[in-house]
């Protein structure tokens, strides 16, 4: 029997797969913009590859850990920001607190590891020289291949500064990213991040995954198998459900929309078909799947009756080349959590290989490590743990790192929606934070406010809205048919809609508290929707929204909200025929604003000045066509999300950022310095 005839259909707004942050995050901001969302995640708890377990009465992550850079007081991380809005407590972990063995087991002098920061410091520099000379060994070099080369560069380099070299490429490239460095692109060591010191959230990452989860459907041991999906422009009736969601258990799941929030690697496993495929659909993203690569990264935590080894809280080991990503460094929980164990930390291949083996023969391996470490000190474990990250085929990774012959436009490619229909979200979609919690947390943000986008063009009835473009267009002479630009005036015919519609906007629900019945809120109100993908000099994620107010409005283009005394900047131009299809044009519209601050509800901007670029433009002005029946464009994207602001890192500016992020760091080579060793993104 069918799937789909085993049991009766559940219709939703919105689907999301995938109970982790990113999931869970999504699902909270839609279902706070009232519409209706269930979260269909395959284990039987939520969280995802964030999991907090009870080790002798201590929550222990043993998933994701670490909060990664705090930010600074004005711009914090936004997953530190949440924990303290939450009431949490946070430590601060020191990896300055360190103690170094080399790989005969004797504990290193000061002088050894400032030498050993050294060769790292001279490799990171040719890496550096490298890279500008030529940009394109970033993705097409690995860290192995500059390794090699950057000895070869040296005339040679002795065993020991081999060792030591290998050992901090392992540790601040490797472990950090949980790939093997001779598959992981050199664009890796170029990377941004936040600034700060790196804390756990005391008690666990679950507690702020059951705080975001508050109030959501979410339905646990539902393992989706199938997603069968049309694209949204084919279906005008918004009764009829674009998208079909079938579980192994639980029958058939149908919405608008859904959300994809599954590990990169459960993705490249086909374990979830899609029809239709998403490689034919989008070819950029079959290339992103097959292209990022999925590290592994595991734990091995051994609880013991009392501590037996240093007080500090890293311990390193500089291991041969044969124990490539075998315990490298090692977590003292007393020092962090108050607990007596120690947590070894493999990655790559070995940490691969050590999933096929038992808890304890892992676990008596990392134990032979430690002996070498402490002659005559180590007892048996009270408590063996290990996770197996990799193998969990809910899964099948740790997170996300670029591999040679990939680069983070994939990261790109993989977090773009597909027909206002499919939306991506989780860590692999993050194109500056791929591989952490903020990455994840802020791809939900922004996956959110894309469906909001989807969701109030259907609410607005763009295929009723008939859009009239006139004007004269000007060409510069002498161009040869080159640059040229057009002022045109917009005309739009108003639009019946009730004030849920404008509440269900992202950031203005608050501008318009006081409209909550219709009598307040005349209709016809809208005439025409507007969005700014950016607002110079600075938006601070702010919402412009462009529209008409009141039957006196006579379809002038009025602002509602703006936190910008410059003028509003709108990329891309979005209109509809009455004949049902939608025109994206590209271009700029300007407005000037003249008052400071917010302008009051149902201010008019005087005029807007759109500008069609030469790239963009056709023989014949596509803005010449008058009338709704007409083609106005050459069917240019028209995807113009409401907060589609990214990110531009060249400088530390918090109000060009998106929302979720207020501060980054760019590291020009890599962003560690001397000992301040860098821990694994868990």
């Amino acid at each position: 029997m069918p799937l789909n005839l085993m049991t009766r259909c559940e219709e939703f707004d919105v689907i999301v797969i995938g109970a982790g942050i990113a999931g869970l995050t999504t699902a909270k901001e839609l279902s706070s913009k009232g519409l209706s969302v269930v979260v269909l995640e395959a284990r039987d708890r939520i969280g995802g590859r964030l999991y907090t377990a009870n080790i002798d009465g201590t929550p222990v992550d043993l998933g994701g850990a670490w909060i990664h850079g705090l930010g600074s007081p004005s711009c914090q991380n936004a997953i530190y920001s949440l924990a303290l809005r939450c009431g949490f407590q946070v430590r601060t972990t020191d990896y300055d607190d360190a103690v170094f063995y080399d790989n005969f087991s004797h504990r290193m002098d000061t002088h050894s590891v400032n030498a050993m920061d050294r060769i790292f410091d001279e490799f990171a520099a040719f890496v550096a020289g490298l890279v500008a000379r030529d940009p394109s060994t970033k993705s097409r070099l690995s860290v192995d291949a500059a390794v090699k080369m950057f000895e070869r560069m040296r005339g040679g380099v002795s065993e020991v500064q081999r060792l030591q070299l290998l050992f901090q490429v392992h540790n601040h490239i490797e472990s950090y990213w949980a790939g093997d460095s001779c598959n992981m692109a050199l664009g890796t060591m170029d990377e941004v991040r936040l600034p700060g010191a790196d804390v756990v959230i005391q008690g666990g990452y679950s507690q702020l995954i059951s705080a975001i989860a508050s109030g959501l459907d979410v339905r646990t041991g539902h393992v989706v198998k199938q997603v069968r999906w049309r694209p949204s422009s084919l279906n005008q009736d918004s009764k009829v459900k674009a998208v079909t969601c079938e579980t192994a258990q639980h029958g058939s799941f149908r919405a608008r929309r859904l959300v994809v929030t599954l590990p990169l690697g459960v993705l490249k496993s086909g374990a979830v078909s899609f029809d239709p495929p998403l490689a034919s659909a989008s070819p950029s993203k079959g290339l992103a799947i097959q292209r990022l690569g999925t590290g592994i990264y595991n734990k091995v935590l051994l609880l013991f009756e009392r501590p037996f080894w240093d007080g500090h809280t890293m311990i390193h080991r500089v291991p041969s080349s044969a124990e490539r990503g075998r315990w490298a460094w090692i977590l003292n929980l007393q020092r962090v959590l108050g607990l007596p164990a120690l947590v070894g930390f493999t990655h790559g291949t070995y940490a691969t290989q050590l999933e096929a083996r038992s808890d304890q023969e892992a676990a008596e391996d990392m134990l032979e490590a430690l002996r070498k470490l402490y002659p005559g000190k180590v007892p048996q474990p009270v408590k063996v743990v290990c996770t197996r990250w990799g193998s969990d085929p809910h899964c099948r990774m740790s997170f996300t790192y670029i591999p040679v012959g990939s680069d983070t436009s994939d990261c790109d490619s993989l977090r773009q929606h597909l027909e206002g229909t499919l939306f991506f979200a989780g860590e692999a979609t993050s194109r500056l934070f791929y591989g952490t919690v903020h990455g994840a947390y802020g791809s939900g943000l922004m996956a959110a406010q894309e469906v909001v986008s989807a969701a109030l063009s259907d609410k607005l009835s763009w295929l009723n809205c008939a859009g009239e473009v006139i004007g004269a267009e000007e060409k510069v002479p002498g161009s040869g048919g080159g640059p040229f630009s057009d002022k045109h005036t917009l005309k739009t015919r108003p639009l019946a809609v009730s004030s849920r519609d404008v509440n269900a906007l992202p950031e203005v629900s608050p501008q318009l508290s006081g409209l909550h019945s219709e009598d307040q809120l005349q209709e016809p109100s809208i005439c025409m929707i507007a969005t700014c993908a950016s607002l110079q000099p600075v938006s601070k994620g702010a919402l412009a929204l462009a529209s008409g107010l009141g039957a006196g409005a006579g379809g002038d283009i009025m602002v509602i909200q703006s936190s910008s005394s410059a003028s509003l900047r709108m990329k891309g131009l979005l209109l509809s025929t009455s004949a049902g299809k939608k025109v994206g044009i590209d271009g700029e519209m300007t407005a000037a604003v003249n008052e400071p601050g917010r302008l009051p509800l149902g201010q008019a901007v005087p005029s807007w000045t759109f500008t069609l670029p030469h790239s963009a433009a056709p023989e014949r002005s596509p803005l010449r066509a008058r009338g709704p029946e007409k083609t106005l464009a050459r069917g240019v994207s028209v995807d113009i999300p409401f907060l589609n602001q990214r990110a531009a890192v060249s400088e530390r500016k918090c109000e060009d950022l998106p929302p979720y992020v207020s501060l980054l760091e760019r590291n020009p080579v890599l962003g560690v310095q001397g000992r301040s060793l860098t821990p694994s993104r868990m």
